[in-house]
C-alpha cells in the first residue's frame, strides 16, 4: 500500500505542480475536530488542515492535504496525539447558485498517531463532503467531515471549518 500512496501522492503533487500557473488553483485553512475510534478506545485529538487543490472543470478537482497535530486527547492515561495525515483526493463539485457548492471527495490518506510513545501509522481509502460559500470572487469559508482512516477496526474522521482562498 505504500508503493499506491507514494504513487499516487507524487501522481497528484504533479498534476497540481503543472497547474500552478493556471487561475483554477485554490488552497484552505481549517481546524479539524476528530474522532478516534479503535478497540473500546475513545479520543477527541485535533489538528490543523491545508489543502491545495486545482480545478480540472467547475465539477471536479484534485486536491492534496496536510493535516498537522493541532491538539492531543488523554485516554486510559495515555496521550493520544495525531503526528499528521497527508493525502491526495478527487473531488466531485455541485455549483447550487452563484455562491454554493456542495461536494464529495474520495482518495488516499496516509495517517501517523501516537498513542503512550508508540507509533500507528495506517494508509488507505479516504472520503468525506461538504459544502463551499463564496464570500467573494477569491475567498469562501468551507465546511465538511473527512473520514481519514477506516481500518482494522480502527476509525478516524472529523468535521472541518475553514477559510478558502482561490488563486
Amino acid at each position: 500500500m505504500t508503493r499506491i500512496v507514494t504513487l499516487s501522492t507524487t501522481l497528484g503533487l504533479a498534476l497540481l505542480a503543472t497547474a500552478a500557473q493556471a487561475q483554477n488553483m485554490y488552497g484552505e485553512v481549517g481546524y479539524t475536530g476528530l474522532d478516534y475510534k479503535a478497540s473500546g478506545l475513545k479520543a477527541s485529538p485535533g489538528m490543523v488542515r491545508g489543502l491545495i487543490g486545482y480545478e480540472i472543470t467547475p465539477q471536479l478537482a484534485v486536491e492534496g492535504v496536510l493535516g498537522l497535530n493541532a491538539k492531543s486527547d488523554t485516554v486510559a492515561g495515555s496521550t493520544l496525539k495525531l503526528d499528521n495525515t497527508i493525502g491526495v483526493f478527487g473531488k466531485a463539485q455541485l455549483p447550487l447558485g452563484d455562491a454554493f457548492k456542495l461536494y464529495g471527495r474520495v482518495g488516499v490518506a496516509r495517517t501517523s498517531l501516537k498513542f503512550g510513545g508508540v507509533s500507528d501509522t495506517s494508509t488507505g481509502l479516504a472520503y468525506g463532503a461538504g459544502a463551499t460559500y463564496d464570500l467573494s470572487k477569491t475567498t469562501y469559508l468551507n465546511l465538511d467531515y473527512t473520514r481519514y482512516q477506516d481500518k482494522d477496526s480502527k476509525t478516524l474522521g472529523g468535521i472541518t471549518a475553514g477559510v478558502g482562498f482561490r488563486f
